[in-house]
């Protein structure tokens, strides 16, 4: 065979393999048909969605109306959520891509796992004068890939879409803005400490050191205590102190915070008070506590109130 010979037959090799491959995405529908990113819902701005509910879980995000602030729902009350992590959803399902079309057959959705009853659904609501409601359905995860299956509740497409099961696999807990102090308070703000009937002041020496002064109320006396890193170790457990979930309003009738075992307060530059109310114990051993100024009853597990109150009996005894 000589070398032209050669080159034709391969180049009729070539044409015949491209035919095939293309006249095979033509006729066979399952085919993914790869896109360049796009958005999936074009119109729809963060700022758009008023609600978010979730298939999988017993919560819902709803933003308030006048304060734009997202709020947990559960059992029919409202609860602060944690701002930055409800955001950080918002922005992602509002601007969410696909990147191909996997199928265009409602047959194959369990194939992806997206049928009825299958994967995750969530169902957004604008709060537009027009109310909207768009619902999503996130299923099997691409091999190998930040990608997922999806579909949307008026499509019977079936999407490679951006992955956000990170989100979706979340309990409550991380939605949730648990935080019992504000995060701006530092131990450098505290200048008194209050419980029981004791106080512990700080004060400065001539040469600008910190210390800190013990005196009770039923004594009239002051002593200079030395273990100043045990007083840093109880404001640092109380500024950082967090709850594990919200007390229902069931689990509050048992709170035992209408006469607290123990109440501690701090107190800052600014004259700001932080008061916390420790009262009954669950049979989970959570404890109930309540911020000063708070609506909310918090749960926090006995071990996490212990490194609060552990160093102030140090302190005391």
């Amino acid at each position: 065979m000589t070398y032209k010979s050669k080159v034709i037959l391969l180049a009729a090799a070539a044409v015949l393999l491209l035919s095939t491959y293309f006249l095979g995405t033509l006729f066979n529908p399952q085919k993914s048909i790869t896109l360049s990113a796009k958005p999936l819902f074009p119109d729809l701005k963060p700022e758009d969605i008023a609600s978010v509910e979730f298939s999988n879980a017993e919560y819902s995000l709803q933003r308030g109306a006048e304060s734009g602030q997202w709020n947990l729902r559960i059992e029919g009350e409202s609860f602060p959520a944690d701002q930055v992590q409800v955001r950080s959803f918002i922005e992602a399902v509002a601007q969410l891509s696909y990147y191909s079309r996997a199928s265009k057959d409602k047959d194959t959705w369990p194939d992806f796992s997206i049928a009825e009853g299958q994967g995750k659904r969530v169902t957004l609501n604008t709060g537009k004068a027009t109310e909207q409601e768009i619902s999503l359905v996130f299923g099997a995860k691409v091999q190998g890939s930040s990608q997922q299956y999806a579909r949307t509740s008026n499509s019977e497409n079936t999407y490679v879409a951006d992955d956000i099961s990170a989100y979706l696999d979340r309990d409550v807990g991380y939605w949730a803005d648990l935080t019992l102090v504000p995060a701006d308070v530092s131990i450098q703000d505290v200048i008194s400490i209050e419980y029981r009937d004791y106080r512990i002041e700080r004060s400065e020496t001539a040469q600008g050191q910190t210390q800190w002064i013990l005196s009770q109320e039923s004594r009239g006396e002051e002593e200079l205590i030395d273990e100043s890193d045990t007083v840093d170790r109880f404001l640092r457990s109380f500024i950082e102190l967090r709850g594990e979930d919200f007390a229902s309003a069931s689990e509050r009738r048992n709170s035992g915070l209408t006469t607290p075992r123990e109440i501690i307060r701090i107190e800052t530059v600014d004259g700001t008070d932080y008061e916390l109310r420790i009262g009954a114990q669950t049979a989970q051993n959570r404890i109930f506590v309540r911020p000063t100024r708070s609506e909310y009853t918090y749960l926090v597990s006995e071990w996490r109130v212990n490194t609060v109150l552990n160093p102030l009996n140090e302190l005391v005894d």
